[in-house]
């Protein structure tokens, strides 16, 4: 059923996330049920297991030209068979009766904790349809569509033979799940990402945290500290004005000390604002691999240490940055640890990793050696912050981590401590260096910009600080009325921060008003243009704003985009040599109006359509009339600031 509100769409949201990450821990099952792991340890990983099958899912969609995600019901049997093969398998081994269980008061701790997550993180999503329109967000749903359209991985905006540069493990994973989310479509998997997203970041916390020493307690506060616990920017948030003026405020303004910025926040945890990114599924990615790593450090098993390989690769098919400071750190860990041999611990995390890092990276490796490299197509610039206001952005993770670090000092090269110190010193040297931008070029500059660290740099001070808080709730123990104090004071003041951000930033006024009506199924420009997901199609679109709105809801290639003023690459294509192949901007502008105006004769028209294969046409109103459209069927609509006429020009 399409969701008629966001209220509904949120329902169907908690349905869907529910049922994959129940299915992520179906493969966790399958996979190491006879290792002895512990419930919450298992729940731990079961996003990554989600994205595990995922990642398999997308492999044979590659194969086989795009023939997966492009049937419905394809996707959804696969899914299903294999949930009924894991549980036949899951049942045979009885791997459900082994690992130790949770107490009462601990398993109601973990849910109470995935509750707080979804309440602060995701309420936007019961508020918002579509889940927060932005730049970013238009482009990752058209991506994702072009999956279930038929295209072997994301590529791009505008026609043309152009190979995708952007990891595609998120586009997957939205397309699977748009399959079976009410709607289908990708912007109807936006809620269920973002619950997985939020809900797998603190199950991982918890795991983390409790494999590390072997306690419950600093799996709780790893999952506090990491996901829920924000910075001191909430000073500023407490004033009515400033709270109203927020959204519009920018990114760089001192008041908000980094936490409370929408899409660069220098604090860990609010990368869970909504919407969930390939980035920030990429941080999620990132702790259930160290978990991974610490496990097989610490209890010396190999297959574990594999494990983690696997899943650092899985993090470097949706983002950059987690997978740069994971890898580092997971080789300076297994180099300087004193568990096992540190070279074969090294080869048995990196040699996984590399393989399935390289389904992505090996073909872009050779895309940009035949297209000439990368360009910039940065525009928007880095958010930079003083120390004084990074170290207040992090909160109170800041002193429970100095603390822990203190507490630690006789134990460095123990997996449990070396790991987080691993991630703050490696982050804090790629930014103090300038590593990626030094090593690589400025047409890597995204990759090497500061506040893409800061956030990864403070996971690592908050795993200090689950450390500290153990320490000191150690050292309370005789006082257990100052400890629950202590405890309660901690968690008012750090969630806080986060719910007010989460609250401010989704605003209705961000979300997109014909998209809306689109989703809640009401006749519409989209929903005419694309009755349901699945057709490729090219079309012609007058303005800048509605091609991004086509694009996002429909996936089709467009004759011109124009994201920014950055000519001479307005589709904002990485490769350096491309418009040696495909037209350039001013080529497609001329087109474009030529298409979308009717201008000229109908046989120079129906000859610049015939170039660009095109679909649709989308005409302002008082061009509809022009004798080049008159042989077509068309179709008028409303739309904001005037109508504009939809043009059938030929079947997808």
């Amino acid at each position: 059923m399409t969701p008629s509100s966001p209220g509904i769409a949120a329902v169907q949201a908690v349905i869907v996330a529910a049922a994959a990450l129940c299915f992520g821990r179906l493969v966790v099952e399958a996979i190491a049920g006879r290792w002895e792991l512990d419930r919450l340890v298992r729940w731990a990983l079961a996003f990554p297991g989600l994205l595990l099958f995922v990642f398999a899912m997308m492999l044979v969609h590659i194969v086989t030209g795009g023939a997966i995600f492009s049937h419905a019901w394809v996707t959804r049997g696969l899914t299903v068979a294999t949930a009924a093969a894991l549980i036949v398998r899951v049942r045979a081994r009885g791997s459900s009766r082994r690992g130790a269980r949770l107490q009462r008061w601990q398993m109601w701790t973990v849910v109470g904790a995935c509750l707080l997550g979804a309440l602060v993180w995701g309420s936007p999503i019961a508020r918002a349809l579509p889940l927060n329109f932005v730049p970013d967000t238009n482009l990752h749903m058209g991506w994702a569509t072009q999956l279930m359209a038929g295209e072997s991985t994301p590529s791009t905006v505008v026609t043309g033979n152009v190979p995708g540069s952007y990891p595609w493990l998120y586009h997957a994973l939205t397309a699977l799940l748009a399959r079976f989310s009410p709607g289908g479509r990708a912007f109807d998997a936006l809620g269920a990402v973002q619950l997985l997203q939020v809900v797998g970041a603190i199950l991982t916390l918890f795991g983390l945290g409790k494999e590390m020493t072997g306690r419950f307690v600093t799996g709780a506060a790893a999952a506090f500290f990491g996901a829920l616990c924000g910075g001191f920017g909430i000073g500023m948030l407490l004033n009515p004005g400033l709270r109203q003026r927020a959204p519009n405020l920018p990114g760089t303004r001192m008041p908000w000390l980094g936490d409370v910025l929408s899409r660069r926040p220098y604090n860990f945890a609010f990368n869970d604002v909504a919407p969930a990114y390939p980035r920030d599924v990429s941080f999620s990615l990132l702790l259930a691999a160290l978990l991974l790593l610490v496990m097989g450090l610490k209890r010396k098993s190999f297959p574990a240490l594999i494990a983690a390989g696997v899943v650092l690769g899985l993090t470097g098919l949706s983002g950059g940055e987690a997978v740069i400071v994971g890898t580092a750190a997971a080789t300076v860990v297994c180099l300087v640890q004193r568990e096992v041999r540190p070279l074969r611990a090294a080869l048995a995390v990196l040699v996984p990793l590399g393989v399935v890092w390289g389904t992505w990276l090996v073909p872009l490796m050779v895309n940009y050696v035949k297209l000439g490299g990368f360009v910039n197509i940065t525009h928007v610039g880095p958010v930079v912050l003083t120390f004084p206001y990074v170290v207040l952005s992090w909160g109170l993770a800041t002193p429970f981590a100095l603390v822990g670090l203190a507490a630690s000092v006789r134990r460095l090269r123990k997996p449990e401590v070396l790991v987080p110190l691993a991630l703050v010193v490696i982050t804090a040297v790629i930014m103090a260096s300038n590593l990626i931008t030094a090593a690589f070029g400025s047409a890597f500059m995204t990759l090497g910009r500061d506040h893409r660290y800061w956030a990864l740099c403070q996971v690592g001070a908050a795993l200090l600080a689950a450390l500290g808080a153990t320490t000191l709730l150690d050292r309370m123990k005789p006082h257990p009325a100052l400890a629950t104090g202590v405890a309660a004071v901690t968690l008012a003041l750090g969630v806080m921060a986060p719910a007010l951000g989460s609250d401010i930033y989704p605003q209705k006024q961000l979300a997109d008003h014909l998209i809306e009506a689109s989703l809640e199924g009401r006749p519409t420009l989209l929903n005419a243009m694309a009755p349901s997901p699945g057709d490729r199609c090219v079309a012609a679109v007058p303005n800048n704003r509605l091609a991004r709105e086509v694009f996002a809801y429909t996936g089709y290639r467009l004759v011109q985009w124009v994201n920014a003023p950055s000519r001479p690459n307005d589709a904002r294509i990485r490769w350096r040599d491309i418009y040696r192949r495909i037209p350039g901007d001013l080529e497609r502008a001329a087109d474009s109006q030529i298409l979308t105006t009717g201008v000229g004769s109908v046989q120079r028209w129906r000859a610049v359509a015939r170039r660009y294969d095109v679909n649709f046409v989308v005409v302002p109103e008082a061009r509809a009339s022009s004798p080049v459209f008159a042989a077509f069927p068309k179709q008028r609509f409303v739309l904001d600031p005037a109508p504009v006429t939809l043009v059938r020009v030929k079947a997808c």
